[in-house]
């Protein structure tokens, strides 16, 4: 959801952690939300990629 709201809406992270402390989980942290967002997961192109489905590969 929090990655969604940052793909969607642009916001920089300390506006969107106001969004997400109001909201969402008032317990999170600005370093939590970083993390949460520069995780591999958190990629625009993992969102859509099915479990099990590894990352492209360069061809030769």
């Amino acid at each position: 959801m929090v990655i969604e709201l940052r793909t969607q809406l642009r916001l920089p992270l300390d506006d969107l952690l106001a969004v997400i402390l109001e909201w969402i989980e008032p317990s999170m942290t600005r370093s939590a939300l970083g993390r949460l967002l520069r995780a591999p997961s958190a990629t625009p192109g993992c969102l859509n990629r099915k479990k099990g489905q590894s990352h492209s590969t360069l061809s030769s």
